[in-house]
């Protein structure tokens, strides 16, 4: 049984950071906001990963490549390392809309008032 080099040493240390790093992101909220916005950015935020929307379009392309890497950071990372994460993220950002929908209404509401 032959020992692990250097090499291998360091690539190992560096995937026991990097998964660290991704479980103290997701386990704080505003790690998960930070990941929940590059998600939406991705266009998958909410369709999650391998549920691809198509528009017809030349942009379909560009859509597509943001959305497999999307696909993959949620897979790889997400899911990996937090099964739960997806859902926790969910439930916040539908708290967030909801935030949004109240502040909306009061807005609709305090225009009809002045007028």
């Amino acid at each position: 049984m032959s020992e692990l080099t250097h090499l291998e040493k360091a690539q190992a240390l560096q995937e026991k950071n990097l998964l660290a790093a991704w479980r103290a992101m997701l386990s704080h909220e505003a790690g998960r906001l930070v990941l929940w916005s590059i998600l939406d950015k991705a266009g998958i935020a909410k369709v999650g990963a391998g549920m691809f929307m198509h528009f017809g379009s030349d942009q379909d392309a560009l859509l597509r490549g943001r959305q497999q890497v999307g696909g993959e950071i949620l897979d790889d990372f997400v899911h990996a390392n937090d099964p739960e994460a997806y859902f926790v993220m969910l439930k916040e950002a539908d708290m967030r809309d909801d935030e949004l929908r109240i502040a909306a209404e009061l807005t609709e509401t305090e225009g009809e008032q002045e007028d």
